[in-house]
């Protein structure tokens, strides 16, 4: 290959180097500064291209996963997984672009199904040139399916990303086995044949198994979805029949005040007072003990008495005590969407505990310029799995807490066996002063 196509493909492939990473650095953030991001690619990409060129397919391509494994590692803030699959996508494309150009070439000119990887362009490179730009838009065409999708952000698609990450892999060990086992006579038209339909089978597989998975995943949070309407309309049950049973002990106390009132009116001169003070207690005694107060809010006070209807029935140990100061920025409708998504939090995740003695615990802080809410959960198998900040439904409020001050934080104590998501918000002062120095 002369100097001035080697120039110019290593400008293209390095192209093609800083629209992946660019793609990349939109789902985890940097680790750098953006010039030494940058800079870094600029350096050490070029130099592997042209230490790749003293070798021969498929050492080329191993080159390349450790090189663009090392660079993701070192750039982004990515998890082992993030890493495998970014560096398997990048080179994989790289190398089914270059697998079913050469394997046209070879069938259509006659050329060597090898002159593709850097030997010999012979005299038409345009086969040669066109794969960085056709690898450009194939990885522009999958990132979009994962974007679209969000499959980086969502966590239940976490079981997704983990078959994707191992398709990918056992996609590229297939790739290089076959090229290195069929290295035979160069112009045998068996080998690009072979190679076009298994870069062919093997792209489309992918994407098959990517939208399949993708509609089961779709399938399965559209029963769960399902599950917890059912599960909320029964909870709504065991409210009304709940609020049921007071009325009709109201009405039993109502007809007992009459009873009572009857007897002063009509008995005075021989009523027991000690007998009706003792009636009366009772009575008192029967309404406190129908109805428990959770909270000084009416609205969030009816959301927390569902959820110990939820944790009896389960055998959930529960303990709550709220009082919400009326000094926070919040409307009605923020905190009482706030706090149910707490709740839903905490049932979810001990629901899923498989040990006997569960505990969910409420209870709040106030200090002078803070509100502070805490949600503890206690089981013996509880472990904070999954982010829960990349959950929709924390998403909003997080975003909800931090319009007004606040914020959401969540952590674990391994030793005590206790998962905590505690909200802060800052309370409204009252009379603020300016100092002017």
């Amino acid at each position: 290959m002369s100097l001035e196509k080697q120039g110019v493909v290593i400008i293209m492939w390095i192209i093609y180097c800083l629209y992946a990473f660019h793609c990349m650095q939109r789902v985890y953030p940097r680790r750098v500064s953006t010039p030494i991001y940058y800079a870094a690619i600029l350096l050490v990409y070029p130099a592997t291209l042209f230490f790749e060129f003293q070798f021969d397919y498929p050492v080329q391509i191993l080159i390349s996963f450790v090189v663009v494994y090392i660079l993701i590692f070192a750039l982004l803030k990515t998890p082992l997984w993030g890493r495998l699959f970014f560096t398997a996508e990048y080179v994989l494309i790289y190398v089914f672009t270059q697998c079913v150009i050469s394997s046209l070439n070879a069938i259509v000119t006659g050329a060597s199904f090898y002159s593709i990887f850097y030997r010999d362009v012979a005299s038409k490179p345009i086969p040669f040139f066109s794969s960085p730009i056709i690898s450009i838009f194939m990885y522009a065409f999958v990132n979009h399916l994962l974007r679209k999708f969000n499959i980086f952000r969502m966590a239940h698609y976490k079981k997704l990303r983990e078959i994707l990450t191992t398709l990918l892999l056992i996609y590229g060990v297939i790739l290089l086995c076959s090229t290195a086992i069929y290295q035979v006579d160069d112009n045998d038209i068996f080998i690009p044949i072979y190679h076009l339909t298994i870069a062919l089978l093997l792209f489309s597989t992918y994407i098959w198994i990517f939208l399949y998975q993708y509609n089961n995943i779709s399938y399965m949070e559209s029963a769960r979805d399902n599950n917890r309407l059912l599960h909320l309309i029964d909870t709504q049950k065991v409210h009304y029949k709940k609020n049921v049973d007071y009325i009709r002990s109201l009405r039993k106390v109502k007809h007992d005040y009459h009873w009572l009132l009857y007897e002063l009116t009509e008995n005075s001169e021989n009523l027991n007072h000690e007998q009706l003070l003792a009636r009366l207690q009772e009575q008192y005694d029967s309404i406190d003990a129908n109805y428990h107060q959770y909270s000084n809010n009416l609205l969030i006070d009816s959301i927390i008495s569902e959820t110990s209807e939820v944790c009896e029935q389960h055998g959930i140990t529960f303990d709550c005590s709220l009082n919400i100061p009326k000094d926070i920025d919040f409307s009605e409708d923020e905190l009482c969407f706030n706090v149910a998504t707490f709740l839903n939090m905490s049932i979810d995740k001990i629901m899923s505990s498989n040990t006997a003695e569960k505990v969910l615990r409420i209870h709040d802080q106030n200090s002078e310029y803070w509100y502070v809410m805490n949600f503890e959960l206690s089981a013996d198998d509880t472990e904070l799995s999954d982010n829960p900040n990349v959950q929709p439904d924390f998403v909003l409020a997080n975003e909800i807490m931090e319009a007004h001050g606040g914020y959401l934080q969540f952590d674990y104590d391994k030793d005590k066996q206790i998962l905590r998501a505690t909200g802060v918000t800052p309370k409204v002062l009252k009379n603020p002063t300016i100092q002017v120095s």
